[in-house]
C-alpha cells in the first residue's frame, strides 16, 4: 500500500522519511517500548537514552537537509514571530523550574518538531509530501493497531489505572493517543480524496481509492472502539468541512467556511446559555457533565496554586513537588491545553499561547479566499487543535495534533541555492527565487496548473 502511494506522488524526495519517522514515534509510541522497554512515566527526570538519540539524531538530520536546501534562518524567524516569541518565554521559563536541564532538554525535543517540519515545507511538492506522509502512518498504523488490539491484546490493549476499563490502545499507549493517531491520518486521507481536481498529475485507480475508503473505514471503527470522543468528533466535523469544500456554492467561495465555524460555535454557546443543551450533547456522546472526570482534575490542578504569572516552568508541575501527593486518580496531563500551559507559564504563557492562535487564525482565514483546498486542510487543522485542546493537552507536547498545527501554522522561509535551481528547473522557469505560502513546490505547482 506504502509503495503504490509512493508510485502515484511526484516532487517527493528521500528526506520525506525523516519527518515520517518523527511523527510515526510521535503518534505511536516512544522507541525504547518498541525494542521492548517499559513504559516510561511522564514523572521520569532521566528520560530514555534510546530515545534521546533517536530524537536527536532526526532533529541533526532535519537540520542538515534544511542547510543543504538554503533555508533562510532570519526569514523564519521573521515570518513566525509569535512562534518564536511562544517558545522563547518558555525556554526562559527553564531558569525557575524545579527540574531545569530536565525541562532544556524536554523543550529542546518539542522545538524539534519546527526543524523537521521544515524537511516537508522545503520539498519540491510540500502538498503531497503531506499528503503522503500522513498517508504513509495510516496504512500502517491503522491496520497494525486492528491486529494488536484483536490478536496481540498484550500489547494493544491495557487497563485502566483509574476505572480498571480494558482499553483499546493499538500502536499507542493509551486510547487519546490512538485517537489522535487515528483522527489526523483520517484527515489527510479525506483530504487527498477530495482534493483530486486540483492535482491531475496524481491519479489513483479504484484499487487505491478502494484501499483509502478501507482504513478510512476501519480508522472510524477504531475510534469508537477505542471511545476516543474528542478525536471521533474531530474527525467528523473535520471530514464534513472538507466534503463541503467541494460543493460548488462553497467551493467558489471558501471563506464561507470560517464563517459558517465561527457562526456555529457562538450559535452552541448561545442555545447552551439559554437552553443549557450542553449536557444533552454530552449525554448523546456517551460522557457525562464533568467531562469523564475531567472538571475534577481541572478543580484539583487550580487549587494547587502555583504562580499565577509565570507558572511552574515548562512541562515540570508532573516532577515537582507536588506529585508526591497526587491522588491516584490523576493522569500526567491536565487533558485541557490552556490550563497546561497556564500550570507551565502562568497568565504570560497563556498570553502567549493566545498570540500565536490569533496570528495562526487570521492568516489561515485569510488564505481561505485563495480559493485552493489546502487552504480548507490547513485551516480545519487550525481550528479543530484550538477545540481539541479543550479536553486534551496537545499545546507544546509530542503530538501528531501539535506537530500538524505547526505544519499548518508556520511561514516557511524563502529558499536560495541548490533548492531554488531544482524548483526553476521542475517548471522551465528562471524567473527569480521561490517564494511560496507552502514553499518551493507548491509555487511550482500553482506555475504548472497556470501554464
Amino acid at each position: 500500500m506504502v509503495r503504490r502511494d509512493i508510485a502515484c506522488r511526484e516532487g517527493i524526495s528521500g528526506a520525506l522519511w525523516i519527518p515520517t519517522l518523527w511523527v510515526a514515534i510521535v503518534a505511536s509510541r516512544p522507541v525504547s517500548m518498541w525494542l521492548g522497554g517499559s513504559e516510561m512515566g511522564g514523572n521520569s527526570l532521566a528520560g530514555s537514552t534510546t530515545d534521546a538519540m533517536f530524537y536527536f539524531a532526526l532533529i541533526l538530520l532535519s537540520f542538515i537537509v534544511c542547510i543543504r536546501r538554503g533555508v533562510n534562518w532570519p526569514e523564519l524567524v521573521s515570518n513566525n514571530k509569535a512562534l518564536f516569541l511562544f517558545y522563547g518565554y518558555f525556554l526562559v521559563s527553564v531558569l525557575w523550574s524545579e527540574h531545569g536541564f530536565s525541562a532544556f532538554k524536554r523543550l529542546f525535543k518539542d522545538f524539534g518538531n519546527v526543524i523537521v517540519l521544515l524537511v516537508i515545507l522545503t520539498e519540491k511538492n510540500p502538498r503531497e509530501a503531506i499528503k503522503s506522509l500522513f498517508i504513509r502512518l495510516g496504512y500502517v498504523f491503522i491496520p497494525l493497531s486492528y491486529l494488536f488490539v484483536r490478536y496481540f491484546p498484550e500489547i494493544g490493549r491495557r487497563y485502566n489505572i483509574h476505572s480498571g476499563v480494558m482499553e483499546a490502545v493499538g500502536v499507542a499507549t493509551q486510547k487519546n493517543s490512538l485517537g489522535a493517531m487515528i483522527m489526523i491520518c483520517g484527515l489527510v486521507l479525506i483530504f487527498d480524496l477530495v482534493d483530486r481536481p486540483g492535482e491531475p498529475e496524481v491519479k489513483l485507480g479504484r484499487l487505491d481509492l478502494a484501499l483509502r475508503w478501507g482504513v478510512l473505514l476501519l480508522g472510524f471503527y477504531l475510534l469508537q472502539l477505542c471511545d476516543s470522543k474528542t478525536s471521533m468528533v474531530c474527525l467528523v466535523l473535520g471530514g464534513v468541512v472538507l466534503f463541503c469544500s467541494k460543493v460548488p456554492l462553497v467551493e467558489r467561495n471558501l471563506s464561507l467556511i470560517a464563517r459558517c465555524l465561527i457562526g456555529s460555535v457562538l450559535a452552541f454557546i448561545a442555545l447552551d446559555y439559554l437552553f443549557g443543551i450542553k449536557e444533552t450533547v454530552l449525554h448523546a456522546l456517551g460522557r457525562n457533565a464533568t467531562l469523564t472526570g475531567r472538571t475534577e482534575v481541572w478543580q484539583y490542578l487550580l487549587n494547587l496554586h502555583t504562580d499565577p504569572m509565570i507558572g511552574m516552568g515548562y512541562c515540570t508541575i508532573w516532577d515537582s513537588h507536588f506529585r508526591a501527593n497526587f491522588p491516584i486518580w490523576m493522569a500526567d496531563s491536565a487533558h485541557n491545553g490552556y490550563l497546561e500551559i497556564y500550570l507551565d507559564g502562568g497568565w504570560i504563557g497563556v498570553g502567549f499561547l493566545l498570540l500565536l492562535l490569533a496570528v495562526v487564525y487570521v492568516q489561515a482565514s485569510r488564505r481561505l479566499a485563495d480559493g485552493d483546498r489546502y487552504s480548507v486542510l490547513r485551516f480545519v487543522i487550525i481550528f479543530l487543535t484550538i477545540l481539541y485542546n479543550i479536553s486534551e493537552s496537545v499545546f507544546a507536547r509530542l503530538s501528531p495534533v501539535w506537530f500538524f498545527f505547526l505544519l499548518a501554522g508556520v511561514n516557511p522561509p524563502q529558499m536560495h541555492g541548490e533548492a531554488v535551481a531544482e524548483a526553476n528547473a521542475a517548471t522551465n522557469d528562471e524567473a527569480g527565487p521561490v517564494a511560496s505560502d507552502l514553499g518551493a513546490s507548491a509555487w511550482v505547482s500553482a506555475k504548472s496548473r497556470s501554464a
